[in-house]
């Protein structure tokens, strides 16, 4: 059946989740609210994602002052409140992913230089170790309590997308080629990322289920990359047209298409990656707009009108 989303018209907007009324009565005002997040001591800092609970994790700088001064390490920030996790017994951590329960996976330094992936729940880092090489990397998690990434292999001769669970990592394969890269995975197992094909001519997006991973394809050029999917199986990512341009797309009911003929022509936007799509459609991405970079959501919408006033 024909998912209802692919026959909706898009929105752009920057505060597209607003009400169109709403948008009009504010329309002098600011969208959002900026809240700074601050460090662990030091200068810098970087969120990488957000739960629904308005839990965020990335990667911050401690105190100067201190024994890893000028270093990153991972934290979850919670009601207002930078939380160090730590590390694996090295000097240097980065969260990437959490779900809803809080739990958080990026990756850790090890005593030896070697850095792992790692799982922190209720307070604990865990090793989630490798696929034989030296290196692992954890990028996405589920509700369900998978985690996905990539890895090397022995002698750390190539990489391989990995779904972990229960203590057992995964490896995906690729699609013929010697690299491959696990961006996200749905309550059921399902894993979107990229591989190269064989000889490493090309790079595409994948979807791995049912113990498979298939090609998706791309809008007419050579390479293409899976990023993000929601629990209806829909996938974004970016892939290049035969224009050899990169334009943002939806993949569904075996269909790729290229969300800049989902949205209003003529606008000045240019959708070129996708990065996140939610239960209800929603999709978050990076393009231009009037040639300047821009963040986006695509709301789903009945009809263009429900978006027009809201384009800026």
């Amino acid at each position: 059946m024909k998912r209802a989303f692919l026959a909706l018209t898009a929105c752009v907007s920057a505060v597209c989740a607003l009400s169109a009324a709403a948008a009009t009565a504010t329309a002098t005002a600011a969208g959002y609210c900026v809240i700074d997040l601050g460090t662990l001591g030091g200068p810098d800092g970087q969120a990488w994602a957000i739960n629904e609970r308005g839990q965020v994790v990335g990667w911050a700088n401690p105190s100067d002052d201190g024994p890893f001064a000028g270093g990153r390490f991972a934290f979850l920030y919670d009601h207002g409140s930078m939380i160090d996790l730590g590390t694996l017994g090295g000097e240097y951590s980065e969260a990437h992913g959490i779900n809803d329960r809080g739990h958080v996976t990026g990756v850790s330094g090890l005593p030896d230089g070697t850095e792992h992936a790692f799982l922190y729940v209720n307070g604990s880092m865990s090793d989630l170790g490798t696929l034989g090489g030296d290196f692992s990397y954890g990028e996405g998690i589920s509700e369900s309590g998978f985690v996905v990434g990539y890895s090397y292999l022995p002698e750390n001769a190539a990489s391989h997308a990995f779904r972990y669970r229960h203590g057992v990592m995964e490896d995906l394969g690729s699609l013929g080629g010697s690299a491959s890269v696990a961006f996200d995975v749905d309550n059921a197992g399902n894993v979107v990322g990229w591989s190269y094909t064989p000889d490493d001519a090309e790079y595409r997006a994948f979807l791995y289920a049912g113990g498979q991973m298939r090609d998706l394809g791309t809008l007419g050029g050579a390479n293409s990359a899976g990023l993000g999917m929601n629990e209806l199986g829909y996938v974004v990512g970016y892939a290049e047209t035969d224009e050899g341009t990169v334009h943002a797309f939806l993949y569904a009911d075996g269909e790729m298409v290229d969300l800049n003929d989902r949205i209003e022509p003529g606008n000045g936007w240019i959708l070129i990656e996708a990065w996140e799509i939610g239960a209800q459609g929603q999709i978050v991405g990076f393009g231009t707009k009037d040639g300047l970079g821009r963040g986006f959501i695509l709301a789903p919408a009945p009809r263009e009108a429900a978006c027009r006033g809201q384009l800026n």
